[in-house]
């Protein structure tokens, strides 16, 4: 068993931010699928998406993610990453997903005025909603423990709610370093 914490978020649920402190606090590794993906190709992930579209980078994504071979680290997965159910299904031999379930609404406020054209099933006559709730479909079946996150909060609040949560899963054996804990609470106190 290689003790991987795989996360499932969906976009704008602040899924970085959060496996950055989580891996501070329990000293594990973080890998982020995205960032796999550009420092294996030298490119940012909108322009590989740019580059292959749809169908072909998911399946370029997916190949990528059946490469990783990790232990003891936290892996971040893309927002596309449970659309190839072959992907998402190897991560999970590795222990255990947590999804992150963001209402589609909190999200798509949370996008405010931000330009979005660069996300795999993104077309003119296709909505943001309409991808969000496609997506969910596939974010559904592909965890192991889920993580509602019910209502509009800050980064900070639903960090803290998540290792909360985390510490309710004794399975995960996750031990968690309470002094940078209580640095993080300190020092982020203003951490939107």
């Amino acid at each position: 068993m290689k003790n991987n914490i795989i996360l499932i978020w969906m976009p704008w649920s602040w899924k970085t931010t959060i496996a950055r402190f989580l891996s501070i606090v329990t000293w594990l590794a973080i890998l982020d699928i995205d960032n796999y993906m550009e420092d294996v190709t030298w490119k940012h992930v909108g322009d590989i998406l740019l580059e292959l579209w749809d169908e072909k980078f998911l399946e370029f994504e997916k190949n990528m993610t059946l490469s990783v071979d990790v232990e003891n680290t936290i892996i971040s997965c893309s927002w596309s990453n449970p659309l190839k159910q072959e992907a998402i299904n190897f991560l999970r031999k590795s222990w255990k997903v947590i999804y992150l379930n963001t209402p589609t609404e909190v999200i798509t406020k949370r996008l405010g005025s931000m330009k979005v054209e660069r996300i795999v099933g993104m077309k003119p006559w296709v909505t943001l909603e309409d991808i969000l709730k496609y997506r969910k479909t596939f974010y559904d079946i592909s965890y192991d423990y889920i993580f509602e996150n019910e209502w509009e909060k800050s980064k900070k609040e639903t960090f803290f709610n998540f290792i909360e949560f985390i510490k309710t899963i004794p399975e995960l054996n996750i031990k968690i370093n309470e002094n940078m804990l209580k640095s993080i609470n300190k020092k982020y106190e203003n951490f939107i």
